[in-house]
């Protein structure tokens, strides 16, 4: 219950700042327009009814369901333990009764929850397309497995808050390096053959690319069975590397403005 609390109390939270809201809802949708629209134009110019396996109404889509992720995966997190650290709120957070993981992931949750309503209303539409039952739980199941994956290696990249004064320059890069890596400007079968394979299972294409072909069915049932394996085994990585980076990191901390 103390963890429902907490999701519950930060769903508030954002409830209250309608406007951080709205700037976030508008700030995503000139980026869908203007990817939008460029890819529109790159169909126009080239003549090319297909371009790396996606047809027009395909692109428009996986565009769509890219950018929409971006608002259920948010690089936000990395800033949360450099703020508790800075402030010396950490120190009050270990006194009490609960894991420091537990109550950043309902944080997380209930700041993302106001997000996630739009993103699944999208996604349950694709679900009831589809008559594969297997398929759909397997997509569900990889989608969960994503969105733990993703808040694990938020956090491991939030752990050095121990060690930096100031972490909002890594948000913004963590933000850019979301949009190179996780496909949401383009496809990332587009690219020259190396560096596709190259990037093929980073951790961002998982909830971008990935994901986004899965929910389009571009994928079959096997693809995405190893994708989802491919998915948990970043997810045990982050954790171990999580769970190292914060021991490590109490051992730096002094508890500054307590």
């Amino acid at each position: 219950m103390k963890y429902i609390a907490v999701m519950l109390s930060n769903f508030y939270s954002e409830l209250s700042y309608k406007l951080n809201f709205i700037t976030g809802i508008l700030n995503q949708a000139i980026s869908l327009f203007l990817s939008l629209f460029v890819w529109l134009a790159i169909f126009k110019s080239t003549g090319e009814q297909e371009i790396a396996g996606f047809t027009r109404p395909d692109i428009i889509l996986y565009i769509v369901l890219t950018n929409l992720s971006m608002m259920f995966f948010s690089t936000s997190e990395v800033v949360r333990m450099g703020s508790l650290v800075r402030t010396g709120k950490l120190t009050n957070m270990l006194l009490k009764p609960y894991s420091i993981l537990g109550y950043n992931l309902s944080a997380y949750i209930g700041q993302r929850l106001i997000y996630v309503i739009p993103y699944m209303g999208v996604l349950l539409v694709f679900l009831f397309k589809n008559s594969n039952i297997y398929y759909n739980l397997a997509i569900i199941l990889f989608g969960s497995i994503n969105f733990l994956m993703f808040f694990l290696f938020m956090q491991c990249i939030s752990n050095l808050g121990f060690y930096v004064v100031q972490m909002w320059p890594f948000s913004s890069l963590m933000n850019s390096i979301y949009f190179l890596f996780s496909g949401v400007y383009f496809p990332l079968n587009i690219l020259p053959s190396g560096v596709y394979q190259w990037m093929k299972y980073n951790p961002f294409s998982m909830v971008g690319y990935h994901f986004t072909l899965a929910v389009q069915e571009k994928l079959d049932f096997s693809s995405v069975k190893e994708l989802m394996l491919v998915s948990f085994l970043w997810l045990l990585l982050f954790y171990v590397l999580y769970r190292f980076t914060f021991k490590r990191g109490l051992k730096r901390y002094e508890g500054m403005g307590a």
